[in-house]
């Protein structure tokens, strides 16, 4: 396996190598202009200027036929696929040369067509933005639209498939969407946004053909990008998850490949911020636990997302309580001008969609999602493909209203609403226990509610005003009872996890020029909960209350940033986030800094620094532990929140607008770190995934006094999709290590060491209208890190006693896996069949996850990650 993994790396780089060797011609930026001119006198003066060799048969190539082509200021092969399309001819990259050749795919009756429409805006004021040219290159003849006075533009009858779309404006840069896929059903609606030029005298810049996943926040300088509802989809085993897909991202790894949580740099799970709209929300993931990020499916539906951003460190001074990463999610509005739907089936859930115009007129808009689990609505009708196991049951609800107004700004109505839940019951028979789980009755129970209104409005054509305000609430209901020999039941544990939040975000955006923006804003979020837990406790042979706490707190967060363009290639990103967590009287002051410096469109240096901050689960302040004496260890209402100092450096080198190189190093500082005081204990929140450490034996007072740290070099190498394939490979080399009480450190249970990905996949054209797709994976990381048990104390206490002096000192085998995907998509006048076929981990490699005590058996055991998991989708849209 792993020399089969490595082989592919050096068939990728030398892939990569030849990409770059060639395609240094065919990346120049060029202007033509040939009217009238036969095409052999074209192909001479192209290989006479820029030094391109061609191959072709004259018998087959209308040499003497007469074109007329101009092309200003685009890459070379653009110029190339014009020739081709007015020649019905395709061109094909034969090592160091362009091999030319009639097309298989003559018109055959009339072409199914769709609408590509939007907006334009300028990216820091959201200012319309009038007379913007907006061209579909990758048509002959292109089809040009200007914006009118609102922004907006219009292009119809554009061909169904992947097109190539520019935008250009007076002093702005100039903007490339390469490759957006047209289908027969939906309208391509975008929101594009331009920059505008430091220098608007200077040269044109071609900028998003370079850097097509820069994140949508224009104040990010580093370890930020943005990602498309289409890549969700794309990469194998992504299953339409925003948390699956990132996993595959340079710095990001998995943490159970069963659910959807991610560790990001050797951080805890736990210490990632979802946001929606530009407001925080609860874990938005099916089967989450206390204190969580993650869960087992999530809810939120590819049908309602738009273009988002995900942060990995030195977050912009805006985003507060988080400390590992940063998902910042948007929902796309509904069409505003005809109704259309979506229906999918498949195994982890059916959904259907719905969007549609309240009133053409103003712009109006509605977009539902609604999903329920397919397992559950097969059990119903007396099919259960899960046999024994307790089948996995959901459902959840996903919309966005638009509301716009002539005067009084834009209002959107948006949530997401899940409730998911499994039920376990015991077989009545005790020849088939083979284990103490086998006696259990269990039900466990979700549920998850974000619902907000955002108001926008434009104060003039340099600042806007957001103002949003919200309510989020969790809620986790567990009941276990187990039974005797005579069948009879008794309570094992009773857990109640109640968490509500009323939360405001107030932003004020203003573009004093073209060098020069600031932003500030307020939070405000008022927490209540309602948490309650108990459980059999076998040192006390009963049950015992771990946690009964009804209360609320607050956490008030202020921030102010500046963007500003020193030069031309150099800018500078300043800003300070201020928080007040009002349960401990906590405040934290977070400087932050970020440089950006571009000496060529292809060369990219940058910088971040700053601090940063967040809760722990509340559970983790008010837990209780009973001791045999009677007494109640209940000592951690006053710990603060967990800090952390961010480091990070970065290069970025593209060889072509497609591929590109990425470099980035970093250190993280994290101090304020919750700990044990027990200094024969050596626990850190550090290692938590979430809420559930209140239940340990060794679980007592904690202290502040804890630090950790996290160093390590990322590598990027992307080709993006272009041309009907695209090529992924990361890879990271990390530390992450924590200190106890006394200042030793110890690895956390999260530092893997590498981790490495191999992405890859082509499409390719299936008649006229049909698309067939192919994706695969290659995973390698590091082995999750565990603690030696000291097997002869665990068997004598009947509970696993660890070794504190070597925690994480042991680390199982290297984790790997591979995964495939098949997508295949067929363009009708009516409707869009798409069907997927996803495998996880396709060799069923059985990859160990830890070594833990086994009371059943009394010795040691070994845990395994999941096998292979096959899913399959079929989607329809009309």
């Amino acid at each position: 396996m792993e020399r089969f993994f490595w082989r592919s790396i050096v068939f990728m780089g030398l892939l990569c190598l030849n990409q770059v060797m060639f395609a240094q011609n065919l990346r120049q930026i060029v202007s033509v202009d040939y009217t009238n001119k036969p095409l052999k006198e074209i192909l001479t003066d192209l290989r006479i200027k820029h030094e391109i060799q061609f191959s072709y048969d004259e018998s087959l190539i209308p040499v003497d036929k007469k074109l007329t082509v101009k092309i200003a200021i685009m890459p070379l092969h653009f110029v190339l696929d014009e020739i081709c399309r007015q020649t019905n001819l395709k061109w094909e990259q034969i090592s160091r040369n362009i091999v030319l050749k009639p097309s298989n795919t003559a018109p055959r009756g009339k072409k199914l067509s769709q609408t590509i429409r939007g907006k334009v805006l300028d990216k820091e004021s959201k200012e319309p933005l009038t007379g913007v040219s907006v061209s579909v290159l990758s048509v002959d003849p292109a089809k040009n639209a200007v914006t009118d006075q609102n922004g907006e533009f219009r292009l119809d009858d554009v061909p169904i498939g992947r097109q190539d779309l520019a935008f250009s404006y007076l002093g702005f840069e100039k903007l490339l969407l390469p490759q957006q896929l047209v289908g027969s059903v939906k309208e391509l609606v975008l929101t594009v946004e331009l920059v505008e030029k430091y220098n608007s005298l200077g040269e044109v810049v071609v900028s998003a053909g370079y850097n097509r996943d820069a994140p949508l926040n224009e104040m990010a300088m580093i370890s930020a990008r943005s990602f498309t509802v289409e890549e969700t989809s794309r990469y194998a085993a992504g299953n339409f998850d925003p948390a699956r897909m990132v996993q595959n991202f340079a710095g990001v790894t998995i943490g159970d490949d069963i659910g959807n949580e991610i560790v990001i740099r050797g951080n805890s799970p736990k210490g990632l911020l979802w946001r929606l709209e530009g407001i925080e929300i609860s874990n938005p993931n099916h089967f989450g636990e206390e204190g969580s990020s993650a869960g087992g499916i999530s809810m939120i539906s590819s049908n309602v997302l738009s273009t988002s951003d995900f942060y990995t460190g030195a977050f912009p001074a805006e985003y507060g309580n988080a400390l590992s990463g940063v998902f910042d999610l948007q929902f796309r509005k509904g069409n505003s001008e005809k109704k259309e739907h979506a229906f999918m089936l498949g195994v982890l859930g059916t959904e259907f969609s719905m969007e549609g115009p309240f009133s053409k007129q103003n712009g109006a808009s509605y977009l539902f999602n609604y999903r329920y689990s397919t397992l559950a609505i097969l059990e119903k009708i007396g099919v259960n493909p899960a046999g024994d196991n307790p089948t996995p049951k959901y459902q959840d609800l996903a919309f966005n209203l638009y509301l716009p107004t002539k005067k009084s700004g834009n209002f959107s109505v948006f949530g997401i609403l899940g409730y998911s839940y499994q039920r376990g019951i015991a077989v009545r028979d005790s020849l088939e226990w083979d284990s103490f789980q086998d006696k259990f009755n269990k039900r466990n129970a979700y549920s998850s509610a974000s619902v907000g209104i955002k108001h926008l409005k434009m104060l003039n054509n340099k600042a806007y005003l957001k103002n949003i305000i919200s309510a989020s609430y969790s809620n986790i209901t567990d009941k276990a009872d187990t039974l005797d020999n005579d069948y009879n039941v008794n309570v094992y544990g009773r857990d109640r996890f109640n968490n509500t939040a009323l939360r405001y975000s107030g932003l004020l955006n203003y573009k004093i020029d073209n060098s020069n923006t600031i932003r500030t804003g307020l939070v405000a979020s008022f927490l209540h909960f309602d948490l309650n837990s108990k459980s059999y406790k076998k040192s006390l042979g009963k049950l015992s209350e771990f946690i009964n706490e009804r209360q609320g707190t607050y956490l008030l967060e202020g921030y102010g940033q500046w963007k500003h363009q020193l030069r031309e290639q150099l800018s500078l990103n300043t800003g300070i986030h201020i928080s007040y967590f009002g349960l401990s009287n906590d405040i934290s002051v977070e400087p932050r800094i970020g440089l950006k410096y571009n000496p060529s469109l292809a060369n990219v240096f940058n910088f971040s620094v700053g601090i940063h901050n967040r809760i722990e689960p509340l559970a983790l302040y008010y837990g209780k532990n009973e001791l045999i004496d009677g007494s109640v260890n209940k000592t951690n209402e006053n710990l603060r929140t967990t800090k952390a100092l961010h480091l990070v450096a970065g290069y970025q080198h593209s060889f072509t607008e497609n591929l590109k190189l990425k470099l980035e190093t970093y250190y993280q500082h994290l101090y304020d770190v919750p700990v044990t005081t027990d200094s024969e204990i050596n626990f850190s929140a550090l290692n938590m995934t979430d809420a559930y450490f209140i239940y340990s034996r060794n679980y007592g007072a904690l202290s502040n006094k804890g630090k950790g740290r996290n160093y390590g070099v990322e590598l990027t190498l992307e080709r993006m999709f272009a041309y009907s394939y695209y090529l992924l490979f990361t890879s990271s080399v990390y530390k992450s290590e924590f200190a106890n009480l006394q200042g030793q450190y110890f690895p956390t249970v999260f530092s893997g060491d590498f981790s490495s990905n191999l992405l890859f996949g082509k499409e390719l054209k299936v008649g006229p209208k049909n698309i067939l797709a192919f994706n695969g994976k290659i995973l390698l990381n590091g082995g999750r890190r565990y603690t030696p048990l000291n097997v002869s104390e665990s068997i004598k206490n009947d509970y696993p006693i660890y070794d504190e002096e070597k925690v994480n000192s042991l680390r199982a085998p290297m984790y790997s896996r591979i995964d495939v995907s098949l997508k295949y998509r067929v363009d009708n006048p009516r409707i869009t069949h798409t069907i997927f076929f996803d495998v996880q981990n396709v060799l069923n490699r059985k990859n160990i996850r830890e070594m833990y005590y086994n009371g059943d058996k009394k010795d040691i055991d070994t845990l395994f990650y999941a096998g292979i998991i096959p899913t399959f989708n079929y989607k329809i849209e009309f």
